[in-house]
């Protein structure tokens, strides 16, 4: 007896936003000194180790809402120490062999402090294996001051790893 499988493509629900990915860029863990050649890199072994791996993810959600479209940027990443808590924010620069060549954090609007409505915030937090996934959302646009993401160990610092990316 044959079994025939029909796959049908069904439309969105009526008012569902659908999102486009923009950007999505994945990679292993490898050192810093090759940081002018491979997008990702550690700079602490014991947090990020070399091969763990990491995706960033930038989408466009049509009809987000009255301030128009949404963009949201997803991090996953898996084999990075166990249980630990991290945080991941845009940078202005790429990714270089010390984790400063990145730069600093990008703001919609210039401020003296950091808070999540004006950054890219990525927080998050290992499972068993080191594995997390973190989105965050935003209606103001990265195009051309984006170009990395850097994950550290705490909310004031202390980078651990960069992702070279060039977020729209």
């Amino acid at each position: 007896m044959a079994l025939a499988l029909t796959l049908v493509a069904l439309p969105s629900p009526s008012g569902a936003s659908e999102r486009h990915s923009i950007v999505d860029v994945a990679s292993a863990f490898a050192p810093a000194t090759l940081a002018t050649s491979h997008p990702a890199v550690t700079y602490d072994g014991a947090a990020v180790p070399r091969g763990s791996r990491v995706q960033f993810v930038q989408s466009r959600s049509a009809g987000g809402g009255d301030a128009g479209d949404v963009l949201v940027e997803t991090l996953r990443v898996w084999g990075l120490r166990s249980r630990a808590r991290f945080y991941a924010y845009a940078y202005s620069h790429r990714c270089g062999s010390t984790p400063s060549t990145a730069g600093v954090r990008v703001q919609d609007q210039p401020a003296p402090s950091h808070f999540p409505q004006n950054e890219i915030w990525l927080g998050f937090r290992t499972n068993a294996r080191g594995d997390a996934t973190s989105s965050a959302r935003q209606y103001w646009l990265t195009a051309g001051r984006a170009e990395s993401v850097v994950i550290d160990a705490n909310p004031n610092g202390d980078p651990v790893a960069c992702l070279t990316v060039a977020l729209r």
